[in-house]
């Protein structure tokens, strides 16, 4: 948990500099360790949405992806408190 907790957030800071460098390969690369790792501990909303980013990345348009990532950072920030409590 706590790894995860750790991670998490490096991989969504990691997440919106590749989308602002218009890195899609990275982006891609990122959301697929991030869906995994989410999928993990439960977080299945959290695992949907970089599910979600990585198809974007996987195509290379990241059209929308602003979007997505900003609902990871929101669906991430409940999880990580659900996460603490336990």
């Amino acid at each position: 948990v706590n790894t995860f907790l750790t991670d998490a957030p490096v991989m969504l800071r990691e997440l919106r500099e590749s989308l602002a460098g218009g890195d899609a390969t990275v982006f891609r690369r990122v959301a697929h360790s991030l869906k995994s790792n989410s999928r993990d501990f439960g977080a299945l909303e959290l695992s949907e949405l970089s599910r979600r980013m990585e198809m974007m990345g996987k195509a290379g348009a990241l059209e929308g992806a602003e979007k997505e990532l900003s609902r990871a950072e929101a669906e991430y920030d409940q999880v990580s408190e659900a996460l603490k409590r336990l």
